[in-house]
């Protein structure tokens, strides 16, 4: 799995700084294809978030000219927070999250959130679901969101907190619905039939060739390999072949 719009050398390029950087830093890097799966994840989770963003900015009709911005960034004393959607006139910034993320990221975001509460934002986190994130970083969420009022989680998936937030932002409410409603059509448009049974397919076959191909233990690897071989028929090699 690469990252879109990565050339071989581009891979190369950035494989080489992040190994220097946790060298440098006396840490063990990643082996290059786990990092790139890494990097390709997480590129593919925020490409996912910023269209739930784009779809909400839509949604609750926001427009540059009203001072909303997407991507603004506010300072605070632990470095500039990016902001999802933010206005400095309504000092008001909303955050989306898709699916898991990088723990120590959004860590790091909600402390930069508690500083920009002290500076007299609301900030508001619209989750799609809860239960992906990791648990440390939605009870810390959780904690803010009981501290201060100002701070909100809004899980989708939670229909108490659904209706808590309806209750004190009907309109923005009834607009994050239809921006989730519309986000599950396309992601549901996107995992076609087709795409769908490909992935089906693919873990079925290495499925069947991890069962074909059990490991043996450590003491009778070399006898079980060749009473494998020797037991294999005929038909079986012929099927592999297809595959």
């Amino acid at each position: 799995m690469t990252p879109r719009g990565w050339s071989p050398r581009e891979v190369v390029r950035r494989y080489r700084t992040y190994r220097t950087h946790k060298l440098a830093r006396g840490e063990t890097p990643r082996d290059r294809a786990d990092w790139l799966g890494r990097v390709a994840y997480f590129e593919e989770l925020q490409r996912r978030g910023n269209r739930f963003r784009d779809l909400a900015y839509d949604e609750l009709g926001y427009r540059e000219r009203d001072g909303w911005r997407k991507e603004r960034y506010q300072p605070t004393r632990f470095g500039k927070r990016f902001q999802d959607i933010g206005n400095r006139r309504a000092f008001l910034a909303w955050e989306f999250k898709v699916g898991g993320g990088n723990r120590e990221h959004r860590l790091l975001q909600l402390r930069k959130d508690a500083a920009m509460l002290r500076q007299g934002w609301d900030v508001v986190w619209v989750v799609k679901d809860g239960a992906r994130m990791q648990h440390d970083v939605y009870d810390r969420a959780q904690a803010m969101a009981r501290r201060n009022p100002r701070f909100r989680l809004v899980d989708l998936a939670d229909k108490e907190s659904v209706a808590e937030f309806a209750h004190q932002r009907p309109r923005e409410a009834a607009a994050v619905r239809r921006a989730a409603e519309r986000f599950d059509r396309e992601e549901a448009v996107q995992a076609s039939p087709a795409k769908a049974a490909e992935a089906l397919l693919t873990r079925t076959v290495h499925a069947e060739r991890s069962v074909a191909r059990p490991r043996s233990t450590r003491l009778g690897r070399g006898r079980a390999a060749a009473r494998g071989a020797r037991a294999e028929r005929p038909a079986d090699r012929g099927r592999q072949r297809e595959r």
